[in-house]
C-alpha cells in the first residue's frame, strides 16, 4: 500500500492525524500531489485545524484539484 492508500485508509477509520503523517509522506515524495495536499487539508478540518486546512486546500487548488476548487469557491463566499 502506498502513502496516499495508506492515508485514505486511515482516513476512513477515523485517524486523521496518522492520515496526516501518511499524506505528508506523500507531499515530501511529491511536492505537486494536488489530491494529498487535498486530503490532508480534510483531516485538518476535520480536526479543527483551520488555518492549516486553508493552506493546503489552497495549496490543492492552485495545483488543479477539482474538489479543492470547489472549496476555496464555497469558502471565499462564506467570508
Amino acid at each position: 500500500m502506498n502513502c496516499f492508500e495508506n492515508g485514505r485508509q486511515l482516513m476512513s477509520e477515523g485517524l486523521d492525524k496518522e492520515a496526516i503523517q501518511a499524506f505528508d509522506l506523500c507531499i515530501d515524495m511529491n511536492i505537486e500531489s494536488a489530491q494529498a495536499f487535498f486530503y490532508r487539508g480534510v483531516c485538518h478540518y476535520r480536526l479543527g485545524n483551520y488555518h492549516q486546512a486553508k493552506d493546503d486546500l489552497g495549496a490543492a487548488a492552485l495545483l488543479g484539484c477539482k474538489d479543492a476548487l470547489l472549496w476555496s469557491e464555497y469558502e471565499q463566499k462564506l467570508n
